[in-house]
């Protein structure tokens, strides 16, 4: 048997679920991992196949509600022969509206069986306010939880088991934002936002400059991982919602699993 970490993190906060939960199932079966981390770009180029001995936990941050439509190509190279799927999606404290709904029926499409779900919170990639520093020890307590749960199930559940997640289909429309960061002078040219961007898209010898300023798909990664504060959006769109939701969604949500 081996467990399978597949994730979309660009800014950590599903990495840090996903492994909580591989690593808790692990030390409980005595099995083996493999990492698959999709932030990497060629990483979604390939094609998986798992056979029916294997666990994955497919972990992918919510975009508006959605699965972000990057992950599309590789969630439909993604093989399985009733392979038992442990599926998590991360929100910014909003809501995980469909999400969770859509990548199931896709991937039951491609012989996974999803045995376990769970919507976790972690901070929006607009804010560093909004779910700020989460997942935190409580988050991260929940996930380990529900590792225990899912170990449970896999030690006494029935094959053909169908599990029940909240979510609408049609799903919400997905009103992407396409916006790109700016850069201040504060700028050290660590490359620290070339290394961690998931489309590669930012010039490696001038990172305020763009390969391709059209890929840019507003994960923040780049926001996030800067040492000085540098990169930033100005954009209405981006700035809108990102004083609109530290408004409205203040209150803690917690996460909500699926078993």
């Amino acid at each position: 048997m081996q467990i399978n970490e597949i994730y979309f993190s660009p800014t950590g906060t599903t990495k840090k679920i996903v492994r909580t939960i591989s690593r808790n199932i692990k030390e409980e079966l005595n099995s083996s991992t493999k990492n698959i981390d999709l932030t990497n770009l060629e990483s979604r180029k390939k094609e998986y196949k798992f056979t029916k001995e294997d666990i994955t936990i497919i972990g992918f941050p919510v975009y508006y509600g959605r699965v972000p439509t990057i992950l599309n190509e590789v969630i439909n190279n993604i093989k399985g022969e009733n392979t038992k799927t442990i599926i998590i999606g991360v929100y910014g404290n909003r809501d995980y509206d469909d999400a969770l709904l859509e990548i199931k029926n896709n991937l039951e499409k491609n012989g996974l069986n999803i045995i376990a779900a769970g919507a976790f919170i972690g901070e929006h990639s607009f804010s560093d306010k909004l779910a700020a520093n989460r997942p935190d020890m409580k988050d991260l307590g929940i996930a380990s939880d529900f590792a225990s749960k899912i170990i449970k199930k896999l030690e006494t559940e029935e094959e053909e088991n169908k599990l029940e997640i909240t979510g609408n289909y049609p799903y919400k429309e997905f009103n992407e934002i396409s916006a790109s960061p700016k850069t201040t002078d504060d700028c050290i040219k660590c490359l620290a936002c070339v290394q961690n961007c998931p489309t590669e898209i930012i010039n490696s010898e001038d990172p305020k400059n763009f390969i391709d300023k059209n890929g840019c798909i507003c994960c923040c990664a780049c926001v996030k991982v800067c040492p000085t504060n540098a990169k930033y959006f100005d954009d209405e769109r981006v700035v809108g919602a990102k004083t609109k939701l530290e408004s409205i969604c203040k209150e803690r949500k917690e996460p909500k699993i699926f078993i």
